[in-house]
């Protein structure tokens, strides 16, 4: 089928037909089938003899034949004989005679399970003996009954469009049901359908605005959402628009605007929308779900609660599934934010379930839930509901929120340590968001990213993911604090923990009431190391206590509590303390980090086994999470103690080729390929240079 690219925006008014596409059911004006013994091509037997005449092989064909290939120059290059005889309107049966014909006569071969003109220029020939008036019928009946039967449904919008013409009223509104069909099924021939009944509209048809819409709508489905938007506003911009109309244009312009980065205005067009009344059902379900986020995007906590109330108590309207499961959704992340974790798990959990029983589109929930599953190391639940909400946003009509699902795939895989899978997640999603425009989702994918390649050792590359983040609304109420402590990672790999605190200072006063920043990955850890380090114990003894609080507001959240047990045993100096957290983190990085601490106090202590066998134990889980760069480190400190390897070190490894090259061994083969000195190399994996 010829595939038409062109500009999505001047197609408000009358344009000349287009040369394909568009599906159309059977109740349209002239469309039905012909009747037995006299199909929609007898009449022109006579000019099909007359290609016959310079084709020897069309010359001996019977009537039926005849027919039946004047009727099969009109489908696409390949043709089914069920589809033949629907057209025709004989039984399979008869007609198999005349394809034996065409067959015996070398007219048409035999290509799988479809039928083609041996020659494309005699079925050129006798397509252009058939008169306009019965090619529009031949063709809008042909698009019927390949829509009707099933068939594809470019195929058959093609057939249906070449049926139209400009201005055919009838024809347009039936074509109209089809496309907005059809944005579920096929958006993309949804678009392009959509697109080309809008060319074909009179400037005085008021249905053309809704068309727009259906238009803008099936656009975004198919990932175009820059022509989307160009078309919405140059629509919006026409005199006397329909408020229905610009209701729906408005909807979608304020959606692309959640997720490109600009919730003010999000904000503002969806609870304008509300105020007016013109939307209902899922489309009002949609703005509530814009205004929700859009004010949890901003930071603006209290105005998402008094919003989510009132959606929950039905204040404005008796809510929907899918309102009730937005409303309940926010007021998790308001829970989360305060640092009520176990009440917004449950919420998370209510919303979700909620939300499942909705056929409205947007429904996120299982989206927040699986983040913060995966914040609290509940890997296997947050990998079964994040499976669900790939589901959910994998349809057309959520194609925008594509970028978030594979974005916390990604940070699911970090946290786990499939350091590999969490890469290809978050650049998948990364290229998506770019592709659709979603920059709201583009600085936790760079910061992932960046955070993996800390892991790896590799800082260079990591500094180059941070440069490229533009802070900025997010998706994610906790997407500010990812970033933060991304940079601070990188800030502390580079340049020691001296460079950390100061970048932390706005985060401080906020603790006490939204613990955000404790809520990262050994967060509490992580800057109680950092207090200590530079002498500043009554920050530590701070950072420690807010986390114990939080543990203790949280009761059974073992990541939690592990965090906490860990902060008060670096502060205290208690390895009892430091293997338990080791034992209840969920996350290998976090037990691998409490491991190399409690080594580290033995080490000091002159217990020198005690030291290995946590040393070793660290190195195993640092392995599993892929942290290549402290797994150096750890090795480094066991050679000081004269261990030069252990059975961590080639776990599950074959004994020869290139699988049994340690991660450690690649990053130095990579190291040196790049042109570093022994010397470079060994400073950026914390090596001997030898």
């Amino acid at each position: 089928m010829a595939r038409m690219e062109r500009s999505t925006v001047d197609v408000i008014g009358p344009q000349s037909p287009p040369e394909s596409f568009g599906p159309v059911p059977s109740r349209f004006p002239g469309a039905q089938h012909g009747r037995r013994g006299r199909t929609p091509g007898g009449a022109n037997g006579a000019a099909v003899r007359a290609v016959a005449a310079g084709h020897g092989e069309l010359g001996r064909l019977s009537p039926l034949a005849l027919e039946l290939v004047e009727v099969a120059a009109l489908f696409d290059e390949t043709f089914r004989i069920d589809d033949l005889a629907a057209v025709l309107n004989e039984p399979v049966g008869p007609l198999l005679l005349a394809v034996r014909e065409v067959l015996a006569a070398g007219v048409v071969v035999a290509r799988g399970e479809t039928l083609a003109f041996r020659r494309a220029e005699t079925r050129a020939e006798i397509y252009a003996t058939v008169p306009e008036p019965l090619r529009v019928t031949l063709h809008r009946t042909i698009g019927t009954v390949l829509l009707d039967r099933g068939g594809c449904d470019d195929v058959a919008a093609a057939q249906l469009v070449k049926g139209a013409r400009p201005g055919d009223r009838a024809i347009l509104s039936a074509l109209d049901d089809v496309a907005a069909a059809l944005v579920v099924r096929s958006p993309r021939v949804a678009a392009d359908l959509a697109l080309h009944v809008l060319e074909l509209s009179e400037i005085t048809d008021e249905l053309r605005f809704a068309r727009a819409a259906t238009a803008v709508e099936a656009l975004v489905a198919a990932k175009r959402v820059g022509p989307a938007t160009e078309l919405a506003r140059k629509t919006l911009a026409l005199p006397r628009v329909p408020a229905g109309a610009a209701a729906r244009l408005r909807l979608t312009l304020c959606a692309v605007q959640l997720m490109n980065g600009d919730p003010d205005s999000a904000v503002a067009e969806g609870t304008a929308l509300l105020g007016e009344g013109h939307l209902a059902g899922q489309r009002r379900d949609g703005a509530e779900l814009v205004r929700l986020l859009g004010l949890l995007a901003l930071g603006n906590v209290p105005a998402a609660e008094a919003t989510a109330d009132a959606v929950l108590a039905g204040a404005e309207r008796p809510g929907t599934d899918a309102t009730l499961g937005a409303g309940l959704s926010t007021m998790a992340w308001v829970a989360w934010c305060r640092g009520h974790l176990t009440t917004a798990l449950d919420l998370g959990r209510a919303a979700a379930l909620r939300s499942a029983h909705s056929e409205s589109h947007g429904r996120h929930p299982a989206l927040w839930l699986g983040a913060m599953l995966t914040a609290l190391g509940e890997f296997d639940e947050a990998a079964e509901v994040l499976d669900r909400a790939a589901e959910e946003v994998g349809r057309p009509l959520d194609t925008l929120w594509e970028p978030v699902a594979l974005l916390l795939r990604g940070r699911l895989h970090l946290a786990a340590g499939r350091l590999d899978e969490a890469v290809a997640a978050a650049q998948k999603g990364l290229a998506l968001a770019e592709e659709l425009g979603t920059r709201s989702v583009v600085p936790v994918a760079l910061a992932t990213l960046a955070q993996v390649a800390i892991l790896r050792g590799e800082l260079e590359e990591a500094a180059r993911h941070v440069d490229r983040i533009e802070p900025g609304p997010a998706v994610l109420p906790t997407d500010a604090a990812t970033l933060t402590w991304t940079e601070a990672q990188l800030a502390a790999a580079r340049h020691g923990a001296a460079a950390v605190l100061p970048m932390l200072t706005g985060w401080w006063s906020s603790l006490p009431t939204e613990p955000m920043l404790l809520l990262q990955d050994s967060a509490a850890v992580e800057l109680t190391r950092t207090a200590l380090a530079v002498g500043d114990h009554g920050m530590a003894l701070d950072v420690v206590v807010r986390a114990e609080q939080l543990a203790a507001g949280n009761a059974g959240l073992r990541s939690v509590r592990a965090a906490a047990e860990h902060a008060r045993g670096l502060l205290d100096r208690n390895a009892a303390q430091l293997d338990r957290a080791a034992a209840g983190y969920p996350r290998s990085w976090s037990a691998a980090s409490a491991h190399e601490d409690a080594g580290a106090l033995f080490a000091a202590a002159g217990d020198q086994e005690a030291a290995c066998t946590r040393f070793e134990q660290a190195l195993g889980r640092y392995g599993q999470a892929g942290a290549e760069r402290d797994a150096a480190r750890i090795r480094r400190k066991l050679r000081r103690f004269g261990v030069r390897s252990c059975h961590w070190a080639r776990a599950e490894r074959p004994d020869s080729g290139w699988e049994s090259v340690t991660d450690s061994e690649r990053r130095v083969a990579k190291a040196v390929a790049e042109g570093l000195t022994n010397r470079q190399a060994a400073e950026r994996l914390f090596l001997s240079r030898h």
